[in-house]
């Protein structure tokens, strides 16, 4: 049995977020036990260079979003930063570019609440 696009990318979309939320509202529980604001969050970051917690929910769900769009053609086409754009397949722009990014991007989610003092675990992060 072949997996179709979308039985290989939507549930994983969905899981991720589905976990994404469930860290946020825990966030959320934590601050407010503590009382404190919130927004104390959104600048997260483990290094000076990278980006806060709040872009790497964005890059996140905007590759999710971009995947589904671009995934209705047979051929990719990616612009990039440097300029030259990256030529993909459908299939290899899921498994190579899409999926690894996303779990990137809630790996670092999940790495900066943890490191928040936020009460997550393994199991909060596979579901």
């Amino acid at each position: 049995m072949r997996l179709t696009m979308h039985a290989t990318s939507v549930p994983a979309f969905v899981r991720v977020f589905t976990n994404m939320l469930n860290w946020l509202d825990k966030a959320q529980a934590h601050a407010e036990a503590r009382k404190f604001d919130t927004a104390n969050y959104l600048g997260l970051r483990l290094a000076p260079d990278m980006l806060p917690l709040t872009r790497q929910i964005q890059i996140a769900t905007d590759g999710a979003k971009g995947c589904v769009a671009r995934l209705a053609g047979q051929e990719i086409l990616l612009p990039t930063r440097a300029g030259e754009p990256l030529r993909y397949t459908g299939e290899n722009y899921l498994k190579q570019f899409v999926l690894p990014n996303l779990y990137f991007h809630a790996t670092t989610t999940y790495a900066l609440l943890r490191n928040a003092s936020v009460e997550i675990g393994k199991r909060d992060f596979l579901g």
